[in-house]
């Protein structure tokens, strides 16, 4: 059964920041980094029991050649995707975050 992925508005800007960091780097690489996030989000939208619990009830998912992971939480049949963000910040930032 596949869930509806919802972004928060601060995923979104998590989402867009680090496009155009990316997009920065090197031209097509943050089209790189958005279809490798995609491809998260239909892995969490299949199995979100999967992925490790990491702050109350937020799950985790790393993305594929990326230092970033994405942060989410289920209910009922929605992923609610709080932050996509760089290894080195906390996640209890996007645990902090709610729908």
């Amino acid at each position: 059964m596949r869930r509806t992925v919802s972004l928060s508005p601060e995923a979104a800007r998590d989402l867009s920041t680090a496009f155009n960091w990316h997009e920065d780097q090197r031209t097509g690489l943050g089209h790189e980094f958005l279809t490798s996030a995609e491809a998260v989000y239909a892995s969490i939208s299949r199995r979100p029991e999967m992925y490790t619990i990491v702050h109350e009830s937020h799950r985790k998912a790393q993305i594929k050649r990326f230092p970033y992971a994405i942060y989410f939480s289920v209910k009922e049949e929605v992923i609610y995707v709080t932050g996509i963000l760089h290894f080195s910040r906390d996640p209890k930032i996007a645990g902090s975050r709610t729908k």
